[in-house]
């Protein structure tokens, strides 16, 4: 679809809200964003070539997100990110990447569910990311799908609009889950003290 670049130029003018001038460290700044927690679900090079779309299209790129800097500012701005984002290659792997939670139905039925988070919902969607409703056996779910750099694809769960339990799922039974564990904190920065195993998970991951 033409011009879906929109939408990761618009992601990066909201980084830029309050910085006056487009200088070098807000440039290293959003391409440590970019690299570290790409925008809406998308890989790190996909958002490479929606701003490389974008510098070349000649389209306007001025952003109401970030009305003090004018559509040639921000031309100039993306080319230097693009520039840096070469100089790094390769590029680290992302802790974690958010996936499409309407997955969660059919690849997660029957997984098992590993941990439950003793922490409240809303504060989790702030330090991961936005949480996806779903329905699911009559019942609508929230849920937040994610690829670990492990590799692990795990799903935190609950009950549409509640605070909690927040269940941690995950469906590979040939994956210890104590490797999920340690690579969900890893890669999340949740503790020990907020990750509560469950079953015979706990046992191993207390005494690791």
């Amino acid at each position: 679809m033409a011009e879906d670049w929109r939408g990761v130029v618009s992601g990066v003018a909201y980084c830029l809200i309050f910085d006056r001038e487009l200088d070098d460290a807000v440039v290293e700044r959003v391409t440590g964003f970019l690299l570290r927690q790409p925008l809406y679900r998308l890989e790190p090079e996909e958002q490479y070539q929606a701003l490389l779309q974008a510098v070349e299209s000649g389209a306007d790129l001025a952003s109401p997100i970030a009305e003090q800097h004018s559509g040639e500012d921000l031309r100039d701005f993306l080319r230097r990110v693009l520039a840096r984002m070469d100089a790094l290659r390769p590029w680290p792997v992302p802790p974690y990447l958010r996936l499409d939670g309407h997955r969660f139905p059919e690849e997660f039925s029957g997984t098992r569910t590993i941990a439950r988070i003793a922490v409240d919902r809303n504060h989790i969607g702030a330090r991961i990311g936005w949480w996806d409703t779903v329905q699911r056996d009559g019942r609508e779910w929230d849920v937040l799908l994610l690829r670990l750099a492990s590799g692990d694809e795990v799903a935190l769960v609950v009950a549409a609009g509640a605070a909690g339990p927040v269940e941690l799922r995950h469906a590979d039974p040939g994956r210890p889950a104590r490797s999920v564990l340690k690579a969900f904190c890893a890669a999340t920065g949740f503790t020990r003290r907020e990750v509560r195993p469950t079953g015979l998970a706990a046992l191993p991951w207390f005494l690791g």
